[in-house]
């Protein structure tokens, strides 16, 4: 259904040269990247490698691909709304957010500047439509991220968030289920 790259795990810039054969490919079959943006949780991880920022030169040079920045490049959150917003070919997932037990879910989701810090990035971008619900999972219970999504986007959005959005950005999925 589409191809990840684990940006900051590698020490390469996305719009290197040495992925130009994973771009190729992806256009050749209409299968979107999926980029891991944002905070590494590696100390082997450099984070300058997965700054959102970087997509945006990828999605300038590669307009023929769709792309996907996943953590919605957190803590760059606003960086990664800009690069959403100006790209026609660039979405974000939501995955990852905060991750952990439901105190931990309980404590974030009832703190406001938390929760702040990614809604001003969602009203930023204005692109619900291309927005689309992740858990990061098993890091996070899907039960518990389901919750926290649901908070954090306004509810005339869930469906297109929760479901349709995904089928956009991957038409497989729909064909799959569609043939069972």
């Amino acid at each position: 259904a589409g191809i990840k790259l684990y940006a900051g795990y590698y020490h390469h810039y996305v719009y290197d040269k040495i992925y130009s054969p994973i771009y190729e490919l992806a256009a050749k079959y209409g299968t979107p990247v999926v980029i891991h943006t944002g905070d590494t949780y590696s100390m082997n991880g450099l984070l300058k490698y997965a700054h959102p920022l970087t997509v945006d030169e990828l999605a300038f040079q590669r307009r023929d691909v769709n792309f996907m920045i996943c953590h919605l490049g957190d803590p760059w959150v606003m960086d990664a709304a800009e690069v959403v917003a100006k790209n026609p070919n660039v979405y974000a997932d939501l995955s990852g957010l905060v991750v952990g037990d439901r105190p931990h879910f309980e404590r974030f989701m009832n703190e406001p500047l938390f929760m702040d810090h990614f809604r001003r990035a969602l009203v930023y971008s204005d692109h619900y439509e291309k927005m689309l619900f992740g858990t990061d999972w098993p890091l996070a219970p899907i039960d518990l991220y389901a919750e926290f999504v649901r908070r954090l986007v306004p509810e005339q959005h869930h469906v297109k968030v929760f479901y349709e959005n995904a089928f956009a950005l991957f038409p497989r999925i729909q064909q799959r289920i569609a043939a069972l």
